[in-house]
């Protein structure tokens, strides 16, 4: 009698099991999806442009940064950012908060647009803005300052293997 309890108790384990594997299995192809992954891909890209934005009225941030007097404070912050920054006095690079991709001149045709971008290391969102400080101009009158931001969708490796793959930097959102 025992060992039928047993038999039977077993087989209720192994069947509780099956069924958790095919549950994961189930829940991980439902993330592939087209639909999950273009809202998981939105959902990332507009939280980057609410932060791009958040960063782009910050005056005493972008002050210092076209100034050349970023603190430690405030370059761990931006280099903390998922978003690329780039600060152009003129065409002159004076900022950046990271160098894995390398930003194109700030051209006054594509100021204040966004714009899909697709270089070596992925694909990128695009978008600039000209920074006025509070003064109501830029200094000297003649400088424009520039910021032009890269929104990271998608990471390209040239070499793949287990360390590095290809991938959405979107997170995966339920």
């Amino acid at each position: 009698m025992r060992k039928r309890i047993q038999q039977a108790g077993l087989i209720v384990a192994c069947i509780a099991i099956w069924a958790a594997v095919l549950l994961y299995y189930w829940v991980c192809l439902r993330q592939l999806e087209p639909e999950k992954m273009a809202k998981d891909v939105t959902a990332d890209l507009v939280e980057k442009d609410n932060l791009l934005t958040k960063i782009k009225h910050d005056s005493v941030l972008l002050s210092a940064v076209f100034q050349g007097k970023v603190n430690s404070r405030q370059q761990e912050y931006l280099l903390q950012q998922p978003v690329y920054i780039y600060a152009y006095n003129n065409d002159s690079l004076v900022f950046w908060n990271n160098n894995s991709v390398l930003p194109t001149a700030p051209w006054d045709s594509l100021l204040n647009k966004t714009i899909i971008k697709e270089k070596s290391k992925g694909v990128f969102v695009r978008k600039s803005f000209e920074f006025v400080s509070k003064t109501g101009h830029n200094g000297d009158g003649h400088t424009k300052h520039i910021i032009v931001a890269y929104l990271p969708v998608k990471i390209v490796y040239p070499v793949s293997n287990g360390y590095l793959s290809n991938h959405f930097l979107a997170e995966i959102r339920e």
